[in-house]
């Protein structure tokens, strides 16, 4: 579908909030093994009302306390802007390793991880929370490629699921250029999948220029990370390295103009991992550049 209606599909905050506003941060950066410490730390140490909250124990998903979780964020004041869901089996070892076990690429867990989706679209929904985050899988250049139309199907699955729950899934950027990436969403055609874009994955798995990235997809986003990175040697071969906000090569200042330009006004997420130190000079940064 065109990215206009896309943009008529969204769902934002007041247009005369201002940026900062809406600044939030993912509950992963503070601690990725937990949830409810984070979230509490989102209030108590960085004075946050906006997260995006990561749920990575993929098989224990239907275990999650989502009531002590709604009590949580009730009782510190946040919005949870949305979940993420996170897969086990990636395997990490290289650039081509992530493309080929991410996601619903691989077809030994691709069944396994559409039943995932379909449980944390139901999570998300008993959150009173109507995005969901997912790395979807690398999508192949060539239109005719038989894993493109395989990953059509299976995404083309996980969203009219997660749909009857109210959901939109957000496909999180980076494994795959921009322009691939919108070409595959008017293929899907579907009003109820969007973009989380995360500008530093650009980099750091050298498919794009995350400037040129906004430009294609500012429009299909729902959902910011601002995470920076520094490239690799050797792009597309081997990671870059990520690194605190305003360090890395990520261009935040035209980034956020392109945004404003596309009249976007969702959440704006820090993900940056580290002591609280890191986490405090990354929103220091964030706060000076989108107020």
């Amino acid at each position: 579908m065109p990215a206009a209606n896309f943009a008529d599909n969204m769902k934002t905050d007041n247009p005369q909030d201002s940026p900062a506003d809406r600044l939030g941060i993912c509950t992963w950066s503070i601690d990725r093994n937990n949830r409810i410490a984070p979230m509490r730390r989102t209030r108590t140490d960085f004075n946050l009302d906006r997260i995006h909250l990561g749920i990575f124990d993929e098989p224990a998903l239907d275990n999650v306390d989502t009531a002590a979780l709604q009590s949580t964020a009730d009782e510190h004041g946040l919005v949870i802007e949305a979940t993420f869901i996170g897969f086990t089996d990636l395997d990490r070892t290289s650039v081509e390793s992530v493309g080929r076990t991410g996601g619903l690429v691989p077809d030994e867990f691709a069944k396994r991880r559409l039943d995932t989706l379909a449980r944390g679209a139901q999570l998300t929904q008993s959150l009173g929370v109507e995005m969901m985050a997912a790395h979807l899988g690398r999508i192949p250049v060539d239109p005719n490629d038989p894993l493109r139309r395989k990953l059509l199907t299976r995404v083309a699955q996980a969203v009219e699921t997660a749909a009857k729950h109210g959901v939109t899934i957000l496909a999180e950027t980076g494994q795959e250029s921009a322009s691939t990436l919108a070409a595959f969403l008017d293929d899907l055609g579907s009003p109820d999948i969007a973009v989380n874009f995360d500008p530093a994955n650009f980099i750091l798995l050298g498919t794009d220029d995350p400037l040129q990235a906004a430009e294609i997809l500012a429009l299909r986003t729902r959902l910011v990370h601002l995470k920076d990175a520094l490239p690799s040697s050797h792009p597309s071969q081997s990671f870059g390295r990520t690194a605190i906000l305003g360090t890395g090569v990520v261009d935040f200042p035209t980034m956020i103009q392109r945004f404003a330009t596309a009249n976007y006004s969702g959440p704006w997420i820090v993900e940056q991992s580290g002591e609280n130190a890191g986490i405090q000079a990354a929103l220091q940064f964030s706060r000076k550049h989108l107020s």
